[in-house]
């Protein structure tokens, strides 16, 4: 499957504010203009398929019984990357505090509702370079820091490599597992700051079927940036480690990709989940590796 790799960037007028030690206790980086994290994880590359019992109630009342079965997907067998980064450091001269979101662009560049959230706590040692300059303000920080991260991988359409399948909704209800998904859905709008409620129906023409992942992991960081004391721009490079605590996989059904029906955790009795044609009842998918990147953004 083809990576991509795609560069958001602007156009900053770096300024060194002035060589001697700034008066602020204080600082603040909001990062976004430009971001680009490529993630190598020992990502696995079999296949991923879902199967499970259901049965069709024509508009007669007739039914019949079916079993479907999904496409063979490989979720993260692409370079993941996260994109149009959006993140705030807060800190002063020996710490720091920071939050970070992120899209994720996964398979064929789909972002999609595939996202990551982090929060961590680091510190700030200040350098320059040549090591023995004299210089009262550095030019350089250097931030070891530890991050909680939150990653969430859905897809929404059929181009998604989470996509499983699709079964035929339009003028028939389907039910399995105790739930139906009739040939119509409704949804509503407004019902705030004084606006009326407003109820639509609208017809199903597929039951969509998805994979999805969830994960909270650990995740050291090294970064390299521009001190934020000297300078309104500030450039950053970065190395991490991300190692998943908690992982759960689940199976979304959605009609037309807009309404969620019900979601399945994957040790649901109602399905059969295989990885590479051997049963399992979670994610066989362990998301740990190395990312590197880097962040600009403006310091205040």
């Amino acid at each position: 499957m083809k990576s991509t790799l795609i560069l958001i960037a602007g156009s900053l007028s770096c300024i060194a504010v002035n060589a001697q030690p700034s008066q602020k206790d204080f600082y603040c980086t909001i990062t976004g203009l430009a971001a680009a994290e490529p993630f190598f994880s020992d990502q696995k590359q079999g296949g991923l398929t879902v199967s499970f019992p259901y049965q069709v109630i024509s508009p007669s009342g007739s039914t019949a019984d079916s079993v479907f079965h999904s496409r063979v997907i490989h979720p993260f067998s692409a370079l993941k990357v996260y994109i149009v980064h959006l993140g705030v450091d807060f800190g002063d001269r020996h710490q720091f505090a920071s939050v970070h979101f992120s899209p994720v662009l996964m398979g064929e560049g789909t972002v999609s509702k595939n996202l990551t959230f982090s929060f961590g706590y680091g510190r700030n040692l200040f350098f320059d370079w040549p090591l023995k300059s004299t210089r009262a303000e550095k030019r350089f920080v250097l931030k070891p820091s530890m991050n909680i991260l939150y990653a969430n991988y859905k897809g929404t359409d059929s181009k998604s490599p989470t996509y499983l399948g699709a079964i035929d909704n339009k003028d028939r209800s389907i039910t399995f597992g105790g739930v139906t998904a009739g040939p119509t859905y409704t949804y509503s709008t407004g019902g705030y700051d004084g606006q009326p409620t407003t109820t639509y129906t609208d017809s199903t023409n597929t039951l969509n079927i998805y994979y999805g992942q969830r994960e909270w992991s650990l995740q050291p960081k090294i970064a390299i940036g521009t001190n934020p004391y000297r300078h309104r721009c500030y450039i950053e490079i970065y190395a991490a480690y991300t190692l998943a605590v908690s992982e759960k996989g689940k199976v979304y059904f959605n009609q037309d990709d807009d309404h969620q029906v019900t979601v399945k955790a994957l040790n649901d009795n109602l399905l059969t989940v295989q990885y590479n044609d051997a049963p399992v009842k979670a994610t066989p998918y362990h998301l740990n590796g190395w990312s590197v990147g880097f962040v600009m953004g403006v310091s205040f």
